[in-house]
Order: C-alpha cells, then structure tokens, then sequence
C-alpha cells in the first residue's frame, strides 16, 4: 500500500490533491511512516507549502533522524532560522544528526550573514566526529566558499582535509574563482591528481567571467575529452566579446551543435549587425524555434 500511495503522492500538483492523498495515509495506518512521511513533507514543500510540512512533522509521534534531515531539507533556499531551530529541537530530543543533517544544514546557510550560524554546525560537526567524513568537509568548504567574501576559512578546511575527491577540488577552484582570485585557482587545478570534465568546464567558465579569454582557450585547447557544454561555453564567450571569426572557427570545427550553439551564432552575427551571416546559420539551423526564448529576439523571425 505504502508503494501504491507513493504513486499517487508524486502525482500530487495542489495542496488539495496533497491533502486528500494525506488522507489516505492515515486511513491506511501510515500517518508515522518513516518511509512515505518524509516524502509527503518534501512533496509539501515543492508546491510550495512550508506551512504543510511543518504540520505533518509536528504532527509525528516519534520524529526519527529521517523526518528531521527530510525538514531541513525542505527549508534550503527558504529559511536558515527554521533549520537551525529544527537541528537544536532535533539534539534537544536526543536524536544524533549523521552526514545528511550537516549538509543539510550547511545548504541552508547561503549569505554573509549565515556565517555565525555556519561556524556554529562546525563546531558541531568537529564536536560529534564528522570531521572525517568526505561528504560533510566538501559541504563546509562549499559554505565558507560561498558566504565569506574571502578564501581563508575555505582554504583552511580544504588544507586540513585528510582525503580529497574531484568534488573537493572543484569546490575550492569554485571559491576561488567566486571572489576573482585565478592565480590560486589555476594553481589548484594544475595540482590535481586527477579531473573531471566538469573540472576542466568549470575553470573555462570561471576564468571567461574573469574576462580571461585566452587563458581559457589555452585551457580548453588543451583538454583531453570535450562534450558539448566545453564547446557551447568556449563558443559563447568570443560571441560575448564580438569575436565572431574565433566563433565560427569553433562552431565550425564543433562535432554536435545544439540549439544553444546555433542560437549563439545566430544571437551574436545579429548583435554585431551582420545580419547577413546571422540569416545564414538561421537557414541552415537543423531545428528552429521561433518565438521562443532560444531565438534570443534575433530579428529573423
């Protein structure tokens, strides 16, 4: 039953549909269940309803780390305060967080103003031993990243870390290149032991924010698998600075163009006022959506 009501929850688009489906959860004898209970919350919560959520966890007789962590989760992107509150009622009722309640909790923290409270779940997080855990580091090196205004914090927990993974490494080349520093970034992601695609991506983007044209082409030039954002984000940034002629080469030397590589060309030769070649790849597009948003108001259609 538990699966068939599952089904139905997923399917819910109002709160009315949400609340009658609730209905047959406590009709059904699972108004307490850890396994359906903590999705109608999240579900509660995407329409959004954060008044629901909060209802149906009260509303639990024995909250259990799952429905905790599911609570927390439900307000990243909505309410720092309400977390923190759900994490100390969670601690107050003897229940002990695992990785998920950390980095939960971290994603809920997203402005300088967060930091106090940040610093506070680190404490937590040394106190109670998850200063060993991959998952939770990478979470905390993200937050200080993100809500400092400077590396110094994020550098410290990255150089205290006793194991990195790709993540670790992206996250910190991120924070680098979040508050315009390129040197420590590309230092960073030359001493990586080991990147990803999403690595070398990353570091072309960050570095075209930072108006570092060549020295991203020099990056992209030089990676050794590309997919189709490596070539759209390359592509993009010569069409932003007017360089057409760089643009074309690579849209030209492109394996795959999607509608984001056609609609670039097309956008940029427009802006330029060359209308003419603009008209060209309009043409020769495989797939056109006029009207849309992907037309970037070319002026063709």
């Amino acid at each position: 039953m538990e699966h068939k009501l599952l089904q139905i929850l997923q399917k819910c688009k109002t709160i009315k549909q949400l609340k009658q489906t609730h209905l047959q959860i406590i009709i059904n004898g699972l108004k307490d269940s850890n396994f359906i209970i903590p999705k109608l919350m999240a579900v509660s919560s995407d329409l959004p309803s954060l008044d629901y959520t909060n209802s149906t966890f009260n509303s639990l007789s024995n909250p259990s780390l799952i429905s905790d962590n599911t609570l927390i989760r439900c307000f990243i992107g909505k309410t720092r305060k309400d977390a923190l509150f759900t994490y100390n009622k969670m601690r107050a009722s003897l229940i002990s967080p695992n990785s998920f309640t950390f980095t939960f909790l971290l994603r809920c923290f997203v402005s300088f103003e967060a930091l106090g409270d940040g610093e506070m779940v680190h404490d937590q997080i040394v106190k109670l031993g998850f200063g060993s855990s991959l998952f939770v580091m990478n979470s905390l090196m993200d937050f200080y990243g993100k809500c400092c205004g400077d590396l110094v914090f994020a550098r410290k927990v990255f150089d205290e870390m006793t194991e990195r993974d790709v993540v670790s490494w992206n996250t910190m080349i991120g924070a680098c290149m979040g508050v315009g520093e390129m040197e420590p970034a590309i230092g960073l992601f030359e001493s990586m032991p080991e990147r990803s695609v999403v690595t070398w991506n990353s570091v072309i983007s960050g570095l075209l924010k930072g108006g570092k044209l060549e020295l991203a082409h020099s990056v992209f030039q030089r990676m050794p698998e590309r997919n189709s954002v490596s070539w759209n984000t390359m592509l993009s940034g010569y069409v932003t600075v007017g360089d057409m002629s760089t643009a074309q080469a690579i849209f030209d030397e492109m394996p795959e163009r999607s509608v984001v590589s056609w609609t670039a060309m097309v956008s940029g030769y427009a802006t330029m006022g060359d209308l003419q070649s603009a008209r060209k790849i309009f043409d020769e597009m495989p797939a056109k959506k006029c009207g849309l948003v992907e037309c970037y108001d070319c002026r063709l259609c």
